[in-house]
């Protein structure tokens, strides 16, 4: 038994180093250079006696005379020094009927040619209808119609990635699947169809894909992470890290940024150091630990960070958001915004530099040109939920309660078991005075993990403006005992609480635990006046029993100092919130029974 599982372990193994380094050679031959590095990444990290595994064979029909093969590598170079036209001209020159490679290069250097067309064009002239793509889907159709032996499936992926370019993504799909059916080890057709997948059912209908490969749960964690599912991903990538892959970079990072997902920044920040240990200059995922860095505010490191990749990759995007992260941490608003209208022109189609520039915009004031960033990432990807609460976050500022409710419940569709989202919610349905909603809104956001600790004392609010104050002392003793000192960052919250319980327990006679309560609020300007005042009550009472009159309402009624309605109504807050994702605790669903009734 135990010779059989050595034998099916040595086996996963050969089928892994084997698949990495056939598509570092296809890859190469087709001049799908980001591919081949991907691949050659992943395999330097294995060990050697893996590495001894690999048998690779050539595919007889990719060998030609020596004419032939100097036309075939010239054309490749070509394509490598970016002459695309000149390598049509040379690619229309293969021999018929075409190779599989032959076909490739030819319909791919057509391919750059629109994409080369389309960057260069006038971007004030109005988009029509790209008739290159267009002629060009027509005439792989009918090449694939005509001689099916020149569509394998980098042909079939080549054309669904013509298709996703065009905008006709169920097409692209199709292709996509029918190129992984051909041959499994194409990574770049899992990798698109990974950005097509909008449900996670629709991967139960992708019966044709071959689900025991080591590339179905690479894909499965890159779509669940898009999903938003994200305990899913991670549990994907940590056991490909344990039992396949070892420390491949790629996956390092992106279990990195499924963790940073989470709101576990340290942990991510770990992580992305480790990387950073094996292989300092590789720049990505690096925009992510510098959102990490940003949240924790760890301004040293972000510093480091981003001198470290504006001295060696200065003008890419990646760097402009690291230089962004830190110009925004450090107050420098203006060079943050204009470094990220920098980024926006090296990688356009790229919704997290809109995002970090809708930021800035509201951050500088300027509301018009948040909503345009705003929108562009939302047009780029519909499932980018920080778009939608920054949406929301807006018009909720300028008391446009109805549009902020719709972009907060977006982004909550996006991402059902964020608390922030369903804590916006609430306190958007208080002021449409929808205070049972409010409430229920508040209670979920609790039992799905609410970091900060905003849900209670938003809850807490709640309460006490509707003077409830028996449910506003149960919510203010949780958020106590799950939000302690030690590891809650936001003093004010703590003080607050505090304080009401304080002041409850004085009109109800229990000195000792108001002298308790009364003296934690010392330690913070906003409730030291009010803490002060308790314990010279308590001071008077127990200097002369009887004599004082706890029951006085007008001299202690609450006066919230952060009330449901008073929530951040600034500009200068309004990025702070969606960034600020604090270090306390997640909490378990082990509180389900916890009731307010």
């Amino acid at each position: 038994m135990m010779d059989d599982s050595m034998d099916f372990f040595y086996d996963q193994k050969k089928a892994f180093v084997n698949s990495l380094y056939w598509l570092k050679q296809e890859g190469e031959k087709r001049c799908l250079f980001e591919t081949a590095l991907w691949a050659d990444e992943c395999l330097q990290c294995q060990p050697e006696d893996m590495l001894e595994k690999i048998d690779y064979k050539e595919n007889p029909l990719d060998q030609y005379s020596k004419k032939i093969e100097m036309l075939t590598n010239f054309v490749r170079s070509l394509i490598r020094n970016q002459e695309y036209h000149r390598a049509v001209y040379f690619s229309e020159q293969f021999p018929k009927p075409l190779t599989p490679l032959h076909c490739f290069l030819l319909h791919f250097s057509c391919y750059m040619v629109a994409l080369k067309n389309k960057a260069e064009s006038d971007p004030d002239v109005p988009v029509v209808e790209d008739t290159i793509l267009g002629r060009l889907i027509i005439k792989m159709e009918m090449l694939r119609l005509e001689s099916p032996d020149s569509f394998d499936c980098w042909m079939l992926y080549l054309l669904g990635m013509i298709m996703k370019t065009n905008k006709e993504d169920r097409k692209a799909r199709t292709l996509f699947c029918e190129a992984i059916t051909a041959e499994w080890k194409c990574w770049p057709a899992w990798d698109n169809l990974a950005l097509l997948i909008t449900d996670k059912s629709e991967l139960i209908t992708l019966k044709s894909l071959p689900l025991t490969v080591w590339y179905y749960k690479l894909f499965s964690g890159k779509v669940y992470q898009r999903l938003n599912l994200i305990r899913d991903a991670i549990d994907i990538y940590e056991d490909l890290t344990t039992n396949l892959c070892g420390t491949m970079p790629y996956i390092v990072g992106e279990n990195a940024t499924a963790t940073a997902a989470l709101q576990e920044h340290d942990p991510a920040c770990d992580m992305f150091k480790s990387l950073r240990g094996n292989d300092p200059y590789r720049i990505q995922h690096m925009e992510v630990y510098a959102d990490s860095l940003y949240i924790r505010s760890r301004n040293q490191e972000l510093y480091t960070l981003a001198r470290f990749f504006e001295k060696s990759h200065k003008f890419t995007w990646q760097s402009c958001t690291i230089m962004a992260n830190y110009f925004s941490r450090t107050g420098q608003h203006d060079r943050a915004q204009k470094i990220l209208v920098t980024a926006t022109k090296l990688s356009p189609k790229n919704a997290l530099i809109w995002i970090l520039l809708g930021h800035e915009c509201m951050e500088l004031k300027d509301p018009t040109d948040a909503v345009t960033a705003y929108y562009k990432a939302l047009e780029i990807d519909p499932l980018q939920h920080r778009a939608y609460y920054g949406l929301g976050q807006l018009y909720e500022i300028f008391k446009y309660t109805d549009f902020a409710l719709y972009f907060y419940e977006q982004a909550h569709r996006c991402r059902p078991n964020d608390s922030r989202f369903l804590v916006a919610i609430g306190v958007v349905l208080f002021h449409l005075h929808r205070n049972r909603d409010a409430e229920n809104a508040f209670i979920r956001a609790f039992k799905a993990g609410d970091i900060q600790g905003n849900a209670l004392v938003k809850l807490a609010n709640l309460y006490e403006s509707e003077d409830k104050p028996e449910k506003a002392f149960k919510a203010y003793s949780l958020f106590l005992k799950v939000y302690s000192d030690e590891i809650h960052s936001d003093q004010n919250m703590i003080c607050n609480a505090c304080l009401f319980l304080a002041k409850y327990y004085l009109e109800r006679g229990n000195f000792d635990e108001a002298n308790n309560y009364a003296q934690r609020c010392l330690v913070n300007e906003h409730t030291k006046e009010e803490g002060l005042r308790v314990i010279n009550h308590v001071k008077l009472h127990n200097a002369s029993p009887g004599t004082v009159d706890t029951t006085s309402k007008p001299y202690f009624a609450d006066k919230m100092d952060e009330s449901v309605n008073g929530r951040e109504g600034t500009t200068s807050m309004f990025v702070e919130l969606e960034r600020d994702d604090g270090d306390a605790m997640a909490l378990s669903d082990d509180d389900d029974d916890i009731s307010f009734s």
